[in-house]
């Protein structure tokens, strides 16, 4: 068996996200389909991480086993640009294969993965901007990017973050080491289109954490809830301090890191 490693760019408005399920369309599901119908032969991946329903990603990497080489359908002189074009042609245009190479048979996209980087995207407007397609969440309300900033620092450091998460049916360690939480605020003054960004970077994510992260920021700017709640939340591991779902359409999983050069 060989192993190689790819890397995959989708809009996830349309997946019910990144694990494959039972009647419902998924990214693993649509990829498993196109790399069996290249390599004529039943391919199961692993991905490094798990997608909600909805959510974005500019680089999700992946792996899975090949029985035989590329050589075999005569593309050992193929250029990586060129496979990813053949598996492009088969996908669906909302998903993309962006790099592809072979990789060690010890490697493992989930497992070796040392960080994880995710940018909440949100406009504090009411009108519309329809190039922000489905990659931007809108509120109407106004926000403050400098109490924001105050209340992401709270999650720096290495914390259990059971009260900013829903429970799963599978297991994940609740202790993320969170290395960078921050937001930005880029804004046109005529139009005043403020979108807010929201970066935050760990070794790991619980299920829905970072959305409930961005619904209880939302929730203390809108003086819907204390402004201590985040921090109890946090403190406590209790959930009821917290405040809503943020919509996935603004989540976008921006980077995954290893300790290691993953494409030469």
């Amino acid at each position: 068996m060989i192993r190689y490693v790819f890397s995959t760019q989708f809009i996830g408005t349309n997946f019910a996200g990144s694990q494959k399920q039972a009647n419902a369309r998924t990214v693993q599901e649509e990829l498993e389909k196109a790399f069996s119908i290249f390599f004529r032969q039943n391919i199961k991946i692993t991905l490094a991480s798990r997608i909600d329903s909805g959510v974005h990603a500019r680089e999700m990497i992946g792996h899975f086993d090949l029985r035989s080489e590329l050589s075999v359908r005569g593309l050992e002189t193929t250029s990586e640009h060129e496979i990813c074009r053949h598996f492009n042609g088969i996908l669906p245009n909302d998903i993309a294969i962006l790099r592809f190479q072979e990789t060690n048979e010890g490697f493992h996209s989930r497992r070796d993965a040392c960080l994880r980087t995710y940018k909440y995207r949100l406009r504090s407007y009411s009108q519309r901007f329809p190039l922000d397609g489905s990659q931007v969440t809108y509120i109407a309300s106004p926000l403050n990017k400098n109490h924001l900033d105050d209340m992401a620092k709270f999650l720096v450091g290495e914390h259990d973050f059971t009260g900013l998460s829903k429970p799963a049916d599978y297991k994940t360690r609740p202790i993320c080491k969170v290395t960078e939480a921050y937001w930005e605020e880029s804004s046109n003054h005529e139009t005043k289109d403020n979108l807010f960004t929201f970066t935050v970077s760990a070794d790991h994510f619980l299920y829905n954490m970072i959305r409930i992260i961005v619904g209880t920021q939302i929730a203390i700017q809108n003086g819907k809830l204390p402004a201590d709640s985040l921090e109890k939340a946090l403190k406590y591991q209790d959930r009821s301090y917290a405040g809503f779902t943020a919509s996935p359409t603004g989540l976008c999983l921006e980077k995954i890191k290893y300790p290691f050069q993953l494409f030469s």
